[in-house]
């Protein structure tokens, strides 16, 4: 079928089975039915070409008149809900028509619009199984990506736009293609309706009646009938009763853009005298006074006060609402710094990061105080500028006294500290930070403090402290409402990495994904990147490839837009790990690797140490072990990596031990599979514990009894399962199963490729999936014991048997050949084996080890 729609295989279905009953000679009426912009013309549009002539007469009368004529075609009928009541007997007509001889008719329309008696004629008609209805619900979320082309943010654009179409392009942006059915919707509605949606929609989109009334029309008579108008026409919607709202808020937003400048100032203006009259607060006109183009000085303080309350929350409103205020303002006036400073405070939380790094400094340095110093400090931390963020936050420190300000202060100063490795100070820091905002009854920062005195004692090794300082964070953090949360985001991503710390990933998903949540709903993207970078990697871990490349993907796009180096690298080089394991070519891997090489080649600070790591542990992963073990030696300091923290180093020394067997260097490989066993990280460790034990398995599996060898399997996927890092899980199965395939136990080594395999369609790893079948394929080939190596065929199957105790007539009979032909095999196995007797080769026979 042509023009197949996205996400729309059922409704196709449905059609092609109507068409199935036609070819039969057999009529029907198909009615397809759902939301405006849900895809019901695009739907009857495909139909054209299905095998079966199709129709597409412009009017009911056209199609009656079809119907009448011709027999054996399909006859489309669109919008429905356009037609008059004194429609309603033809349209009755037509389905009679239809029901009664072998036509297949198909219809479509906005259930919310039709009149009543169209209503009643399709009522009938679907009671008396005349007509199949078919509700066209909205897209999930994997079709709106196919429709989309996967946008960095299609998650936001999916759930705003509630799996509709129509609506989901506007909110992606593709307003020229998607805007043409509704400005033509909105431009069909007579003068006092158009009036009426226009001050509707400079309301906001939202308001009540009675507010609505007085500020659409002179005539209040008018405007409520302008308002029943447009709720039939579905353009407005009653929500629960009391208040007016647009169908979907990209209706208002078309309206707004489509109204002209002059008229939309007109709107606000007398919007702002009436919200006046009534004494609405200044967040309500604020809006208002910023949009109506002439302003009055004495609207400056209403605009900095609504912006003031609302930077947090609404950081864009902030910046335009301040923006504004400062422009009534004379040079002069003592609250110019004020609105200069949350414009600059607005502009960083909305991500312009680099834009207001020296706005903030200034500000800083002309009115230093605790708040501006913890804003310019985060600004350049963004950036990856930590010596400049340390000096701004110690000078913030001196100018500040026992107060929640200091105890922000303090923690970010902690934070910084950690990631210089000196966690005795970030420790002391975020200890004493925890106890001012207690004492101040501050609980977001208090959890904030708590979060950075847990990320320094995991980092420092000591994780069982860590685990229980981050749950004192996020039972705080936890019991708080959104609205308390936004003062601070930066609360939530530091609870979430340190919860990954921790090993307590599932937490860590639920906070990090709250905190994204939080950020879109307020449009804080400063901390977007950072947050969508430490969810990735959460997702990784629980072995969601394909979600965690889509959510680095888009973490990558926010880090890139304003050169937040630090979070760019690590979402850069996680994406690789998430796309090797996904399944993605190893070009597009290892560059991912060696872009983030280069960039932190020079850093000195952890997140570049740590990156470079990672990007090294890539390398080796994806082919090419020398290069990969240079970097981690050179970024670890030699094969002690004391220049990695110390729970950096366990997973370091398995990635190097797999380049090492990889390379042919088996003793290097029991160097460092030894020394990740031994850290004092693993004791205290589930997932290093783990690392430790598959290093192990990948260096032992020839050697190790089988019982040695199982029981270790063991251990290691305990570890990894209470951990939930289901990858790793995965991964160990392989693991396990390719040891056994070396130690000669096909059995054992077949129950953990056949898990490793349903890991594999689980997970969602095309990699992992290869990996297990590879090693599936060596499973059914024919095996060679270590011993019979140097032995042919025959030799060995002689040598086997003889390795029983079979007498050589009894092997001549098994194997259909003469007893001298089996004494003439064994003689030459003995040769190459170096064994004189049945005896000497039974004993090799039994010795697991290789030769």
């Amino acid at each position: 079928m042509r023009n197949v729609v996205v996400g729309r295989a059922g409704e196709l279905s449905r059609y092609e089975r109507g068409l199935e009953r036609l070819r039969a000679g057999h009529g029907g009426v198909v009615a397809f039915r759902g939301e405006p912009g849900i895809g019901k013309t695009r739907l009857l549009a495909a139909f054209a070409g299905a095998g079966t002539e199709t129709l597409y007469p412009a009017t009911l009368v056209d199609a009656l008149a079809e119907a009448r004529r011709v027999s054996g075609v399909a006859i489309c009928l669109d919008d429905l809900h356009r037609l008059p009541p004194s429609s309603a007997p033809l349209l009755g007509e037509l389905i009679l028509l239809a029901a009664g001889r072998p036509l297949l008719l198909v219809l479509a329309y906005r259930p919310r619009q039709v009149d009543a008696a169209i209503g009643a004629v399709l009522g009938r008609a679907e009671a008396s199984a005349a007509l199949s209805p078919v509700h066209l619900p909205a897209l999930d979320l994997a079709a709106t990506r196919e429709l989309l082309a996967d946008l960095p943010d299609i998650g936001r654009i999916h759930a705003e736009g509630g799996g509709n179409p129509l609506y989901m392009k506007l909110l992606a942006g593709s307003a020229a293609e998607a805007a043409g059915g509704l400005v033509a919707e909105i431009a069909a509605l007579g003068g006092a309706e158009l009036r009426t949606a226009q001050a509707a929609a400079a309301l906001g989109g939202q308001c009540t009646l009675d507010l609505l009334i007085e500020v659409s029309a002179d005539d209040p008579d008018e405007a409520v009938r302008a308002v029943d108008a447009l709720l039939t026409a579905d353009v407005l919607r009653l929500d629960d009763g009391e208040r007016l709202a647009f169908r979907h808020r990209v209706v208002a937003d078309v309206v707004y853009r489509y109204m002209a400048t002059a008229e939309r100032w007109t709107r606000h203006r007398r919007i702002d005298e009436v919200l006046a009259r009534r004494g609405a607060p200044a967040p309500q006109r604020a809006r208002h006074i910023a949009a109506a183009g002439l302003r009055r000085p004495e609207h400056a303080e209403v605009l900095l006060t609504a912006a003031a309350g609302s930077l947090d929350a609404d950081p864009v409103s902030t910046l335009r609402w301040a923006g504004a205020a400062g422009a009534l303002m004379t040079a002069g006036d003592p609250r110019r710094g004020a609105a200069d400073t949350l414009v600059a405070r607005s502009r960083l939380l909305i991500g312009d990061v680099a834009g207001t790094r020296d706005s903030l400094l200034s500000a800083f340095a002309h009115a230093p105080s605790g708040a501006a110093a913890v804003y310019a400090g985060r600004a350049l931390t963004l950036l990856g500028q930590y010596d400049e963020a340390g000096a701004i936050l110690r000078d913030g420190l001196a100018g500040v006294a026992d107060d929640p300000d200091s105890a922000a202060l303090l923690s970010d100063l902690a934070s910084l500290l950690s990631d210089d490795m000196d966690f005795a100070s970030a420790t002391r820091h975020a200890t004493t930070a925890t106890g001012i905002a207690r004492r101040h009854g501050d609980r977001l920062r208090e959890a904030a403090a708590l979060a950075e005195h847990a990320w320094a004692r995991g980092r420092s090794g000591d994780l069982d402290s860590a685990r229980l300082v981050v749950g004192d964070a996020a039972t705080l953090v936890d019991a708080m409402s959104d609205a308390a949360l936004v003062r601070d985001l930066r609360c939530l991503y530091r609870v979430g990495l340190t919860e990954i710390l921790a090993e307590q990933v599932v937490d860590a998903h639920r906070h990090l994904a709250r905190g994204v949540r939080l950020c879109r709903r307020t449009g804080q993207a400063h901390l977007l990147a950072p947050l969508l970078a430490a969810l990735g990697d959460a997702q990784l871990r629980f072995g969601q490839m394909a979600a965690a490349v889509r959510t680095l993907d888009e973490a990558v796009f926010q880090a890139g837009r304003d050169e937040l180096v630090p979070y760019l690298c690590m979402a850069a080089v996680t994406r690789g790990m998430a796309r090797f394991w996904l399944g993605e070519d190893d070009a597009a891997v290892l560059a991912d690797a060696e872009a983030v090489e280069t960039r932190c080649a020079d850093a000195r600070w952890s997140w570049a140490v740590l990156s470079r790591n990672l990007a090294g542990q890539l390398t080796a992963l994806a082919g090419d072990p020398k290069q990969g073990s240079r970097i981690l030696l050179q970024v670890g300091g030699g094969p002690q990596l004391h220049r990695l923290m110390p729970l950096g180093r366990v997973r370091t020394w398995e990635s190097l031990t797999m380049a090492a067997l990889a390379l042919g260097d088996a003793a290097s490989a029991d160097r460092y599979a030894g020394l990740a066993a031994q850290h004092p990280t693993v004791g205290s460790s589930a997932t290093r514990r783990g690392v430790a034990g598959r290093a192990l398995i990948r260096t032992q599996g020839r050697s190790a009894h089988h019982a040695e060898l199982a029981l270790a399997a063991q251990s290691t996927l305990a570890a990894f399962a209470g951990a939930h890092h289901w990858l790793d899980l995965a991964g160990t199965e392989l693991v396990a199963g390719e040891a056994f395939l070396a130690a000669q136990r096909p059995d054992l080594a077949a129950e953990h490729l056949d898990r490793a395999a349903d890991h594999a369609v689980v997970l969602g790893s095309g990699r992992l999936t290869r990996l297990v079948t590879a090693a599936q394929q060596r499973l059914r080939l024919p095996s060679v014991p270590p011993w019979a190596v140097l032995l042919t065929q025959r030799e060995r199957e002689v040598a086997e048997l003889a390795a029983t105790g079979l007498t050589s007539a009894q092997i001549a009979r098994r194997l259909f050949l003469s007893v001298r032909t089996v004494d003439t095999h064994l003689g030459r196995a003995y040769r190459k084996l170096g064994v004189s007797s049945r005896a000497a080769l039974a004993m090799l026979a039994a010795d697991p080890r290789p030769r």
